[in-house]
C-alpha cells in the first residue's frame, strides 16, 4: 500500500517521508472496512526486527540499530500510528517476518504464505478469507490454495482502480489459487 520499501534499512528520520508515501486511496480503503466492522485488518510485512544489524544503511554502511533506524513490527507500527486514530491504528494484527533473515527455508513459508496463515490463525479464519494486498507479484501468484491476492501497482501504492473490471471483465491484477481438489 505504500509507494517505497524500507528494505531493511528506514532511517528513523525518514520516517515521515515513508509514512507520506501510503497511498490516499489506501488510507480510505482502511478507513471504510474498519468502519464497517465486518472486516479485521492486519499488516503482512518483510520488514523484519531480526534484520537490525544484519541489514546495513544505505547510505553509512553501517549496521542498522534500533536508535537510528525503524523496522519490521515497530516500522509498522508508526506508519500506523501516523495515519490513524489510535483505534484503528490498533485494531491492526501485524505479521513482520523475513523468511530468509531468519534463515526459514521452509517453501510452505516463502513469500507472504506464513503471513497469511498467521492472521488467518489470529482472526481465528480460514487461510481463503484473508485478502492479501502485495506489490510483489510473486507475493501475490505464490500463495496457499484458495488465498485471493491483489497485485498493487509499486510505483503508485493501493488505487481503488485496482480492483476495478478490466477490458475482460474481470478484476485488474487479482490472482487466486484454487483450493485443492477442485
Amino acid at each position: 500500500l505504500l509507494k517505497m520499501h524500507s528494505h531493511g534499512c528506514l532511517r528513523r528520520q525518514d520516517l515521515p517521508k515513508y509514512i507520506a508515501s501510503v497511498s490516499n486511496d489506501a488510507v480510505a480503503l482502511v478507513l471504510k472496512l474498519h468502519a464497517s466492522g465486518a472486516v479485521r485488518l492486519a499488516v503482512a510485512t518483510h520488514s523484519d526486527e531480526a534484520e537490525y544489524g544484519w541489514t546495513r544503511d544505505a547510505i553509512t554502511g553501517v549496521p542498522t540499530a534500533h536508535e537510528t533506524h525503524c523496522i519490521g513490527e515497530g516500522l509498522a507500527r508508526e506508519v500506523l500510528d501516523g495515519l490513524f486514530p489510535p483505534e484503528i491504528a490498533r485494531s491492526f494484527y501485524i505479521v513482520a517476518y523475513l523468511p530468509e533473515v531468519r534463515g526459514d527455508q521452509d517453501p510452505r513459508n516463502a513469500h507472504k504464505k506464513l503471513h497469511v496463515r498467521r492472521i488467518a490463525e489470529h482472526y481465528g479464519v480460514a487461510n481463503t478469507d484473508v485478502l492479501l494486498f502485495d506489490d510483489d507479484t510473486g507475493n501475490c501468484t505464490d500463495t496457499d490454495a484458495g488465498v485471493v491476492a491483489c497485485l498493487v501497482d509499486k510505483a503508485r501504492g493501493f488505487r481503488f482502480s485496482d480492483l476495478l473490471k478490466d477490458g475482460d471483465g474481470g478484476p485488474k491484477y487479482v490472482f487466486a489459487r484454487p483450493p485443492l481438489g477442485e
